[in-house]
């Protein structure tokens, strides 16, 4: 008779399979690649399942947080929010119009103005300043800054490199000689939200700043926005950068043979890793797309021409959405008095998805004027506050 060996260790089995499986029943790696393809909101709803599965996500696993990452960034939503007076309500879509995800997030004063950036959505009021994850429906409320003036000077970015979002704001003072100069301050925002004693920075003086003309586009951990028509009359339309790393301005010359001339019919786009200018003039019948080739040398290429003829002017908004499980790549387009309309570059077909809002919210409303929409990234980004 072999009398079997006791373990020393009675843990050694259940420190074994946790380490294999996590208590679920699963290999670790599989489990991760799973979750990787669910909505963030059912990935969120897991923690409420078990103690192993709130292990599991609590924090969120760096990998999988990359792989949903990268699947989110291929299948964009179209996203809405509605501005009333007790609070913001928030719709996302897929792009055949199914509804994803609705909820509304109470705030203690009105919105002045807002940007997205990479799943997120910074909003400022009159003395608060506020960062939303929709996926999660985290909201944090960023430390007040008594320098919080000139409150349309700001931009929302996130910086890769660092895994970091921050909140750039320029506002004038001056100096002990009474000379008016540009200050810049920014507050960082960390993985699991600010850190306990989190602030704004002054970073110094910005000689090169531009007032912020409309929305900032954020590309590889730097802002970009053109330089407001009434700083630039009578030259070359510029595009004003700031680099989320260094915490530095430049300024990126237009193309030599770019036409557009009236800023409000002008946007950019990130297309393909690549910073494109976007020129949509209502005389025009076409949208005519400028591609930088070269970053370093600043050097362009009209990319694509595409033939609107027949839609509605004015255009409010054009974004651009990548290819993502087998759809083809296209371009949003937002009339001031249709409905939504998407651009399919391989078929160069036009196909509406209309208004998507009002039959969920219960809100009667112009979509031209009262609706903000915005192409949108699934993330499972925590901002400490959920």
């Amino acid at each position: 008779m072999v009398r079997m060996q006791r373990n020393p260790n009675p843990n050694h089995y259940q420190d074994q399979q946790s380490e294999t499986t996590n208590g679920v029943g699963l290999p670790c790696d599989l489990i991760i690649e799973i979750l990787s393809r669910l909505p963030a909101k059912f990935i969120c709803q897991l923690r409420c399942i078990s103690k192993s599965w709130r292990a599991i996500l609590s924090p969120f696993d760096p990998v999988l947080q990359t792989l949903h990452r990268n699947l989110s960034n291929s299948t964009p939503f179209l996203f809405f929010f509605y501005i009333s007076y007790h609070g913001i309500c928030f719709s996302s879509f897929d792009t055949r119009g199914q509804l994803r995800n609705q909820f509304t997030k109470h705030i203690s004063s009105p919105v002045w103005t807002w940007q997205f950036c990479q799943g997120l959505l910074c909003f400022v009021c009159s003395k608060h300043i506020y960062v939303c994850n929709p996926s999660t429906q985290e909201l944090l409320e960023v430390p007040y800054s008594f320098n919080l003036r000139d409150i349309y000077n700001f931009a929302f970015g996130y910086l890769p490199s660092t895994n970091e979002y921050k909140i750039v704001h320029w506002f004038s003072d001056t100096d002990i000689n009474h000379i008016e100069k540009i200050v810049c301050q920014i507050f960082t925002i960390k993985e699991g939200g600010p850190n306990p004693h989190g602030s704004w920075r002054v970073v110094g003086n910005s000689p090169l700043f531009r007032s912020v003309h409309r929305f900032p586009l954020c590309m590889n951990g730097s802002l970009y926005w053109i330089v407001d028509k009434n700083e630039n009359k009578g030259n070359p339309m510029k595009i004003h950068r700031f680099d989320l790393a260094r915490e530095e301005h430049e300024i990126v010359l237009t193309p030599k043979a770019f036409l557009g001339s009236c800023h409000d019919t002008v946007c950019l786009l990130l297309i393909k890793d690549s910073l494109c200018l976007v020129d949509f003039s209502p005389w025009m019948p076409t949208i005519d797309i400028w591609m930088m080739k070269d970053q370093s040398n600043q050097i362009w290429v009209k990319e694509y021409i595409i033939d609107i003829f027949g839609v509605n002017r004015p255009l409010l908004k054009i974004e651009y959405i990548p290819s993502g499980d087998g759809c083809d790549e296209e371009i949003l387009i937002r009339p001031e008095k249709e409905g939504l309309l998407l651009y399919n570059f391989k078929t160069k077909s036009i196909r509406r998805v209309g208004n998507l809002i009002s039959e969920y919210m219960g809100i009667d409303f112009d979509l031209g004027r009262c609706i903000r929409s915005y192409l949108y990234v699934d993330s499972l980004y925590s901002l400490g506050s959920g």
